[in-house]
C-alpha cells in the first residue's frame, strides 16, 4: 500500500511583491514511499533525457508589451544516440539559434519544441525569443500582474519564457541577468546570490545573480513597480534549507 506523507518547511520563495510588502509562500512538498516494483516500473517506462544540460544562462530584456529572453545552454549528450537536441517551448517568438557562437538555419518546430541538430557530444546553444508579459494571462511563465513582472515556473511555466528542455531530471546551474527601465521597474531579483548589478544611460539598470545549486528549470525572477512614497531600501533575506538570498535595491 503506497503511504503518502506531507512535510512542510521553512524554506521561502519570493513570489511577487504588491503595494503592502512582500508576498511569500511555504514550500510544500510531498514525498511518496512506493515499493521497489513501482519505482523499477516507472524508471523503465520513463525514458532518461536524451541531452543534459549543466549550465544556464538567462538574460532577460524586461519590458511589459515586449520581453526579449537569450538562453545560453550549455548541453551535453546523455548516452550513445544521435538525437537532435529538443527543447520544449509554448507561445514564444524564436528569433534566433546559434551553436558554438555560429548562427544556424537549420533548427525547425515541431509542434511546440525547438529541434536543433547536434553532431558533437557538447556544444554551446543560444537561443532569442520575444515574449509578452502583458498579454500572457494563463499566469504561468513570464507575466505581469498589478504593476510587477512575474514568474510562475511550476509544473511547465518555464517553457513559456524559453525554449528548454523542462523535465525534473535535467538540473542546470542558473546564472540570469535583468535588464528593466528604473523608474518603473526599481527591484530585480532572482534565486540565488547577486553578484552585480549597474546604471545604463538610457535609464534602465540591470543586475546579476546566480544560484550555484543545480536544480530543475525553475527560477523565479521579479521586477516591481515601488509604491508610491515607499523609500528605495534594501531587503536581504536567507532561507535556512536553500541558501538563497533575495536582494532588492
Amino acid at each position: 500500500m503506497q503511504r503518502r506523507s506531507i512535510h512542510r518547511h521553512p524554506r521561502k520563495l519570493w513570489l511577487a511583491v504588491g503595494r503592502h510588502g512582500p508576498i511569500f509562500a511555504n514550500i510544500c512538498s510531498i514525498s511518496r514511499t512506493v515499493s521497489p516494483t513501482r519505482s523499477s516500473f516507472a524508471a523503465r517506462t520513463i525514458p532518461p533525457p536524451e541531452w543534459l544540460v549543466p549550465e544556464t544562462k538567462l538574460e532577460f530584456d524586461l519590458d511589459p508589451s515586449t520581453t526579449r529572453v537569450t538562453a545560453t545552454l550549455s548541453v551535453t549528450r546523455n548516452g550513445d544516440h544521435a538525437a537532435p537536441l529538443r527543447l520544449d517551448g509554448a507561445g514564444q517568438k524564436p528569433l534566433s539559434v546559434t551553436v558554438d557562437g555560429v548562427a544556424i538555419n537549420d533548427w525547425r518546430i515541431d509542434g511546440e519544441q525547438l529541434v536543433i541538430p547536434l553532431t558533437g557530444a557538447a556544444h554551446v546553444v543560444e537561443t532569442q525569443v520575444e515574449i509578452a508579459p502583458d498579454r500572457n494571462t494563463q499566469l504561468m511563465g513570464l507575466y505581469a500582474s498589478g504593476g510587477n513582472l512575474c514568474t510562475q515556473c511550476e509544473a511547465e511555466g518555464f517553457r513559456r519564457i524559453t525554449y528548454f528542455p523542462d523535465r525534473p531530471d535535467v538540473l542546470s546551474v542558473y546564472s540570469v541577468k535583468m535588464t528593466a527601465d528604473k523608474k518603473h521597474f526599481p527591484v530585480l531579483l532572482a534565486n540565488g546570490d547577486p553578484v552585480e548589478q549597474g546604471a545604463l544611460e538610457d535609464g534602465r539598470h540591470w543586475a546579476t545573480w546566480h544560484d550555484p545549486f543545480p536544480k530543475p528549470s525553475l527560477p523565479v525572477r521579479t521586477g516591481r513597480r515601488r509604491p508610491r512614497g515607499e523609500p528605495q531600501q534594501l531587503h536581504d533575506h536567507v532561507g535556512p534549507r536553500s541558501g538563497a538570498r533575495h536582494l532588492g535595491a
